[in-house]
C-alpha cells in the first residue's frame, strides 16, 4: 500500500485540495456539505492525476539514479497494474466532479470549461510535453491556473478576482516547474530537453553553475506572486486584519525557503539534492498556505492545520523525511 501512495505522490495532495476548496470559499460558498465533498474528492483527483504523471515518466525515471527506488522503476508496482488503477481512477473521479458541477454550479458552462482545460493541458503535459519539449512549463501552468476557477465559478463569473487567481496560479507553476521541477531532473543525462540546460554556465560531475540573471528572474517572479495575493486581498476588502498578519507571517517563512534555495543554487551539487527537495517542499506548501489567507480566518487555520499535519506525516511515512519527498 505504501508503494501506491508513493506512486500517487500523495504527500502533495494538500496543494490540489487547497486549489479546489479555497477558490470555492473565496467565491462566498457557505454550503458546508459541498465544501466537505470537494475537500474529500480533491484527494483522489490528486492521486490519480499525479500518479498518471509518474506512470508516463517511467521510461525516463528508470534511467535516473536518484529515482531507482520509486515504485515503478524498482518494479514494486507493475506498469500494467498502475495503468489500470490510474486511468480508471481518473474516469471515476472526473465523472463524479462533472455531476457535482451540474448539480451545484450556477455557471456550469464556465466550470466545465475550466475543468476541460485542466484535463486537456494536464494530459498533454503528462503524456509527452513534460520531458519532450523545452517549454513544458506552458501546458502545466495553464493546467493548474485553470483548476482553481473550476470551483470559483460555482458562484461567481469571470471577474477581477478570477483573473488574479488565474495569474497567481499560472506564475506559481512557472516557478515550480520551470525552475524547481527542472532542477530535480537536471542530473539525469536523458533529460535533454530540460529548459535549465540552456542556462548552465559551468558543469562537471559534481557541480552545476546556472546563469545568475535567470535566478534573479525567478526571484522577481516570487515578488509578482506576493503582489497578486495582496491585490486579491485588496479586492475582497471584507477580510480582517488577522488575515493580513497571517499572510505576512507565512510570507516570511516562504521568503526564507526561497532565498535558501537560491543560495544553494549558487553552485548546485548532487549531494545537495535532498536538502533542496526539503526547501522545495517548504516553499511549495507555504505558497498554498498563503493562498488560504484569502478566506475567512477560521477556514484559514483549519486548512493550514490540515495541510501541515498531512504534509509532514505523509513525507515521514512515505519517504522518511520531514518536508521533502525523495523524488
Amino acid at each position: 500500500m505504501k508503494e501506491w501512495f508513493q506512486l500517487f505522490r500523495a504527500q502533495t495532495a494538500p496543494a490540489t485540495t487547497l486549489s479546489l476548496v479555497t477558490p470555492l470559499l473565496i467565491s462566498g460558498c457557505n454550503n458546508i456539505l459541498l465544501i466537505l465533498i470537494l475537500f474529500i474528492l480533491a484527494h483522489p483527483i490528486h492521486y490519480f492525476c499525479f500518479g498518471h504523471n509518474s506512470l508516463m515518466d517511467y521510461w525516463l525515471d528508470k534511467e535516473d539514479p536518484s529515482k531507482k527506488h520509486h515504485p515503478l522503476p524498482s518494479g514494486k508496482i507493475s506498469i500494467e497494474s498502475a495503468t489500470k488503477v490510474l486511468l480508471y481512477g481518473q474516469i471515476i473521479v472526473f465523472i463524479i466532479l462533472l455531476i457535482i458541477i451540474l448539480y451545484y454550479s450556477l455557471n456550469p458552462i464556465l466550470s466545465l470549461t475550466f475543468l476541460l482545460f485542466y484535463i486537456l493541458f494536464g494530459h498533454a503535459y503528462n503524456d509527452g510535453l513534460d520531458h519532450r519539449t523545452t517549454h513544458s512549463w506552458i501546458p502545466i501552468s495553464l493546467c493548474f491556473a485553470s483548476f482553481p476557477l473550476v470551483t470559483y465559478t460555482f458562484f461567481k463569473t469571470i471577474d477581477n478576482i478570477a483573473i488574479l487567481i488565474f495569474l497567481w496560479a499560472f506564475i506559481v507553476q512557472i516557478y515550480e516547474i520551470a525552475l524547481l521541477g527542472n532542477l530535480k531532473d537536471l542530473w539525469n543525462p536523458f533529460e535533454k530537453y530540460n529548459l535549465l540546460r540552456r542556462f548552465i554556465i559551468y558543469q562537471s560531475n559534481d557541480i552545476i553553475v546556472l546563469n545568475k540573471s535567470l535566478l534573479c528572474f525567478f526571484l522577481f517572479l516570487r515578488g509578482v506572486i506576493s503582489t497578486l495575493l495582496l491585490l486579491i486581498m485588496f479586492y475582497l476588502l471584507k477580510l480582517p486584519l488577522e488575515n493580513l498578519i497571517c499572510l505576512i507571517v507565512l510570507t516570511i517563512i516562504e521568503l526564507y525557503a526561497v532565498l535558501s534555495i537560491h543560495i544553494e543554487l549558487q553552485s548546485y551539487k548532487p549531494k545537495n539534492r535532498d536538502k533542496l527537495l526539503s526547501l522545495f517542499g517548504l516553499a511549495e506548501s507555504t505558497e498554498f498556505f498563503r493562498f488560504t489567507t484569502l478566506v475567512p480566518i477560521t477556514f484559514t487555520f483549519i486548512l493550514i492545520t490540515y495541510g501541515l499535519i498531512y504534509f509532514v506525516l505523509a513525507n515521514k511515512l512515505l519517504w522518511g523525511t520531514r518536508l521533502g519527498p525523495k523524488v
